[in-house]
């Protein structure tokens, strides 16, 4: 892969969201459209929206050959370590506890679906890509498991100390995401089919869901307090696009993980932080437009930092097209 098809490939992916984000922002601030009006938006996305473009992610993935016990493992091991340890290092090291949720959830929860997917999609043919459409359904309900227990122990509303385990469970189980994900879990491993007729309306509201939180991220987002933050952005930038993908990828090449595998590892860990990582940040009683903040810089900075792993990676043969 030539640097030109590297940059290519990462301004595919990059791009498009940040033209939703800086709509979102123009307008917003073009009619004046109140902070109020943003938060409802959100609320409309995170019961409605998102909850179908999960389950649809989940549904639409394969079972049988795509399954690979081995990645699966290190994946899901990949994404605990890296939450357990940047639990670890924020309540160390931020003194400020009401930015603790936000900066957890931005580091380790990656844009796995609408990032990592077309990243795969575009080094290799869509048919190869299977088993990174099958790692949705592993991937997602685990981001949403912690970034929800990340959110609900860490919110703003809520005095120092430990939660009941049963209120915390009770938080998880009313979470439409988690419904959603739960939902499409049992769709999936229980083969139950979906009407073509319906899958069409779930694809249009999958398409929808992702446009329209890139869109009511960019109207919430603010500049007012990037200078107050300026530490933590750097702080959550590095951890999430230099610092973690290093060590999983590396890790991944030891193991002997290579091409749409590798690819896979790439996505996830490389990917800039979830977009509905503000909604449930905003929504969950967190720093909102910290958590605005952190998708905006890490997604624009991910064009430079995927480029670079795309480009080393493929240089030294771990990963190439084989369409």
């Amino acid at each position: 892969m030539t640097p030109m098809e590297s940059f290519v490939l990462a301004a595919k992916a990059v791009f498009p969201m940040f033209f939703w984000i800086l709509l979102g922002f123009g307008i917003k601030n073009l009619f004046h459209i109140s902070d109020e009006a943003v938060r409802k938006g959100n609320k409309i996305v995170f019961t409605f929206l998102l909850p179908i473009a999960i389950f649809n992610n989940v549904t639409a993935a394969h079972i049988g050959s795509v399954v690979q016990p081995v990645l699966i493992v290190f994946t899901a091991s990949s994404i605990f370590i890296i939450w357990g340890c940047t639990w670890k290092y924020i309540k160390a090291t931020e003194p400020d506890r009401t930015k603790h949720g936000a900066l957890i959830q931005g580091i380790f929860r990656s844009n796995f679906v609408l990032f990592g997917m077309p990243l795969v999609s575009n080094i290799y043919s869509t048919g190869s890509a299977g088993v990174t459409s099958f790692m949705v359904a592993i991937v997602v309900p685990i981001f949403n498991l912690l970034a929800i227990f990340t959110l609900e122990t860490n919110r703003r509303d809520r005095a120092p100390g430990r939660m009941k385990v049963r209120s915390l469970l009770v938080a998880i189980a009313k979470n439409p995401l988690i419904i959603g994900s739960v939902v499409g879990i049992v769709f999936l491993f229980a083969a139950i089919p979906i009407p073509e007729a319906l899958r069409d309306p779930l694809n249009l509201f999958s398409r929808a869901s992702t446009q329209i939180a890139l869109f009511i991220m960019g109207g919430a987002f603010t500049l007012k307090n990037i200078a107050t933050d300026r530490k933590r952005l750097v702080k959550a930038v590095s951890l999430k696009l230099v610092f973690w993908p290093f060590l999983v990828i590396s890790a991944a090449v030891l193991i002997g993980f290579r091409d749409v595998e590798l690819a896979t590892i790439l996505s996830f860990a490389a990917a800039p932080s979830a977009i509905n990582s503000y909604t449930m940040a905003d929504i969950m009683g967190n720093d909102g437009p910290l958590a605005a903040a952190i998708v905006v810089f890490t997604t624009l900075f991910a064009a430079v930092t995927v480029f670079l792993f795309v480009f080393g990676l493929s240089s030294l043969g771990f990963i190439g097209r084989v369409n």
